[in-house]
């Protein structure tokens, strides 16, 4: 029985206590799937996270509303989830976003916010260790483009988003994403840009 996002959000309600679960059948399929991840529940069958996995998720602030993918130790949330055994889908979810939404952040295909963040840790119950980017870190600091540049630019030039976005083969919303920095741009997306809002590639990294 697929479960619905009302009845997540009920478990996200839930969470923490069994005897509030007394009016759901106990030979409902859902029924498993919140025993799981009620702590103290009778029939948590969860699986051990590894010692050195620990419950804490680290990460590295660079100043940005929205975080690297490898700047979250999303080992520590993977392992996690599946020692609940919960799909990608259902632990987006619990964190109250669109079902498929996690994956992208999980597989780094979209930049997560701290917002969002914290919604998903809070679901497995582990803690958020922050710290600013060491000299080191630094050192091998992965090229950010500089989106604010090309907004301005394109507004200062009174040229659309789809207008480009067609250029490079996105639509409104998927452009958007790549201008407010939630998703990447790809090397060839950016060159395209850049020549048509007149900018060198040199430009717009920082």
């Amino acid at each position: 029985m697929p479960l619905s996002k009302e009845f997540f959000a009920m478990l996200y309600q839930l969470q923490g206590n069994a005897e509030n679960l007394n009016h759901i059948a106990d030979d409902d399929p859902r029924l498993k799937k919140l025993r799981k991840l009620l702590p103290g529940a009778k029939g948590n069958n969860e699986r051990k996270v590894p010692k050195s996995m620990g419950d804490v998720v680290k990460i590295i602030y660079r100043g940005e509303y929205f975080y690297n993918h490898e700047d979250v130790d999303w080992e520590v949330i993977k392992a996690h989830r599946k020692a609940k055994n919960l799909t990608q889908i259902e632990i987006g979810k619990l964190a109250r976003m669109n079902g498929s939404a996690y994956g992208q952040y999980e597989k780094g295909r979209k930049r997560i916010s701290k917002k969002r963040l914290i919604d998903v840790c809070k679901v497995l119950n582990l803690e958020i260790e922050e710290h600013r980017m060491t000299e080191q870190e630094k050192g091998k600091r992965i090229p950010v483009v500089n989106n604010e540049l090309i907004r301005e630019t394109r507004r200062e030039k009174k040229i659309t988003q789809p207008a480009i976005g067609e250029l490079i083969g996105l639509k409104v919303a998927a452009y958007s994403n790549r201008e407010v920095g939630s998703i990447r741009w790809t090397e060839e997306e950016l060159k395209v840009v850049c020549e048509r809002l007149g900018l060198k590639m040199e430009d717009v990294m920082v």
